[in-house]
């Protein structure tokens, strides 16, 4: 579900380039920090333009009684959130949603050095950022369309940044504004391109935290009170960029499943349903205006901690999808009539 947070976010003048390949690179963020009165201005005579950024779509924690287990189709209809997908339909509200193939950039801020450690969460979620693209769990969301077209179901990892440095230029507690700068640094520089075909998403540490009000953030303990992950959307240089933030949950226990994976990485595994999430919400209500139900949730949030059938591996752990190299236990997505699936078909 969405809030009403609104933030002043910078838009900087910068040019689109077409990136086709992956590329991994090493970004010094640097130490400036722009204030409106400070903005330099472009040389074609433009100056740095400050505007109101839309809501945010947060992942919630895991829900106090939750039960990993095997939660079927058929045992739904009897389910509190089966009724209340029933009783609260998503709907299409005229705005649109991303058609084409999109574009993927991972964005690594925090101590991403390259350890052992850190090697295998980076292996774990850029394998997964590298195969959802091409699967049926993505191919949920090829169901919704606006007026123009239909999503394509489609997506790549095109580029990342970061990983194999330390990087805090905005420090360990970031609030939403900061996360969007990290964006906009990226771009800004040319490290990364200007893409309204894009999503990028900041990929934290363990030792970074997220908030503007410590009482509700990442990983806050409770339910009611905190959050895993979100995605939002800003503008540069009148071009609409989508962009999501992934929070490392390693030292929290409210934003997994399990404690042990099907990858047995207790930063990875649960991030990558986060990131699943937070991409079918992006792609079918990039700007709040497409598909969302009376109370503001979107697609994946009315499937949260609902995982379908699910199957046990010799470490202990759960997994319910395959794709890639890789068995993964990610949260199911709604298909357009109401039924959530990890599937199209």
């Amino acid at each position: 579900m969405y809030a009403s947070l609104l933030l002043i976010a910078l838009v900087a003048a910068v040019s689109s380039e077409s990136v086709t390949s992956v590329e991994t690179q090493v970004v010094d963020y640097g130490t400036q920090v722009f204030q409106p009165s400070e903005a330099p201005v472009h040389p074609n005579g433009e100056g740095y333009e400050w505007r109101e950024m839309m809501p945010y779509s947060f992942f919630p924690p895991r829900p106090d009684n939750f039960i990993l287990g095997v939660d079927t189709e058929e045992d739904e209809d009897e389910d509190e959130e089966s009724l209340k997908r029933a009783t609260k339909p998503i709907t299409y509200h005229g705005g649109p949603v991303m058609k084409g193939t999109v574009n993927m950039y991972l964005i690594w801020y925090g101590n991403w050095q390259n350890t052992t450690k850190n090697q295998q969460i980076w292996s774990i979620i850029t394998g997964f950022v590298s195969s959802i693209g091409n699967s049926s769990w993505f191919n949920t969301t090829s169901q919704y369309n606006d007026s123009w077209g239909y999503v394509s179901g489609v997506a790549r990892l095109t580029s990342q940044i970061g990983f194999g440095s330390v990087s805090y230029k905005y420090g360990s507690t970031l609030s939403t504004r900061q996360v969007y700068n990290i964006v906009y640094d990226s771009v800004s520089s040319g490290t990364l391109p200007l893409d309204e075909s894009g999503v990028y998403f900041v990929l934290t540490s363990s030792d970074v935290q997220q908030y503007d009000d410590p009482k509700y953030g990442f990983c806050t303990t409770g339910s009611s009170s905190g959050y895993c992950g979100w995605h939002s959307y800003g503008s540069m240089l009148r071009k609409k960029i989508k962009y999501s933030f992934v929070g490392n949950p390693e030292n929290c226990q409210i934003c997994d499943a399990q404690r042990v994976g099907p990858n047995e990485n207790w930063a990875a595994d649960p991030m990558v349903s986060v990131i699943a999430h937070e991409l079918a919400e992006t792609v079918t209500d990039p700007e709040f205006t497409a598909w969302y139900d009376a109370d503001g949730e979107e697609n994946a949030d009315k499937c949260a901690w609902t995982y379908g059938n699910t199957f046990l591996l010799s470490n202990g752990a759960r997994w319910n999808v395959q794709f890639g190299e890789k068995k993964w236990l990610i949260q199911r997505n709604l298909l357009i009539n109401s039924l959530c699936s990890v599937s199209s078909t």
